[in-house]
């Protein structure tokens, strides 16, 4: 089966455990769901979440970057809260223009001697899944460290 073709399966999976979810058929939190996970001010979706988890192992962005530790890039843990989420959006999308012109991201590149983020192709909805994923993620990264 392609990346591509899972992705969409997953896709699909995902949204039939948000609507199962609204039917009522249990209550309290979905699997996965980490209370107090919150995205500019309003609790995590958790449908948004388990899409973005997919989408961040379809781009490949688990062999980079990590919760709770640093990889070949940065740890994502705060990540929501280090960087604008216009920034990081732009970011996503446009990485090779802003490594030429973006302070920030030049100040990046200098910080991990050159180790550069690759151009990686992103929609919007791909952007939008993986905030909830990050701001998940993190929320459960301070859970774990404060056990």
């Amino acid at each position: 089966m392609t990346r591509v073709s899972k992705l969409s399966l997953a896709a699909l999976a995902a949204t039939s455990v948000a609507l199962t979810g609204c039917s009522g058929a249990f209550s309290g939190q979905r699997s996965g769901a980490v209370p107090g996970a919150e995205l500019n001010g309003q609790p995590v979706d958790q449908a948004k979440a388990q899409l973005g988890a997919t989408v961040y192992r379809a781009k490949g962005c688990d062999m980079c970057h990590a919760f709770g530790r640093t990889n070949a890039g940065p740890d994502l843990v705060g990540i929501m809260e280090r960087r604008d989420p216009d920034w990081t959006r732009k970011w996503l999308k446009e990485t090779n223009e802003m490594l030429q012109s973006d302070p920030q991201a030049i100040d990046m590149l200098k910080q991990w001697r050159g180790m550069r983020m690759p151009q990686v192709a992103m929609t919007d909805n791909d952007i939008d899944v993986l905030f909830h994923y990050f701001a998940q993620e993190t929320a459960r990264a301070r859970g774990r460290s404060s056990e």
